[in-house]
């Protein structure tokens, strides 16, 4: 379970982080470049997706649990990936 001090401060790196989205992301199609890549722009809203379910599971009371298995996401990994939904045992079975 994420204590509460660190759950205010991962709130505060995803709104971060989303703000900085909000300036990528280009209300245009998505786009692909000639070598079949995803533009900047996509990436941007995915990410922006990613972070809107992590803040739904601050709300939920459910961040730092895997959405798979229900175990906790060790502090690490969330330092690292805040938004992540999985276990590290769950991303790399």
């Amino acid at each position: 379970m994420v204590k509460e001090p660190d759950l205010k401060a991962f709130k505060q790196q995803l709104l971060a982080r989303q703000q900085k989205l909000a300036d990528l992301i280009q209300p245009k199609a998505d786009r692909v470049d000639d070598k079949g890549h995803k533009s900047a722009d996509q990436q941007a809203q995915i990410e922006w997706s990613q972070i809107n379910k992590a803040l739904k599971r601050i709300e939920d009371g459910t961040f730092g649990q895997c959405v798979v298995c229900g175990e906790a996401i060790t502090h690490a990994r969330l330092s690292a990936y805040p938004h992540t939904p999985f276990c590290g045992s769950c991303v790399n079975p």
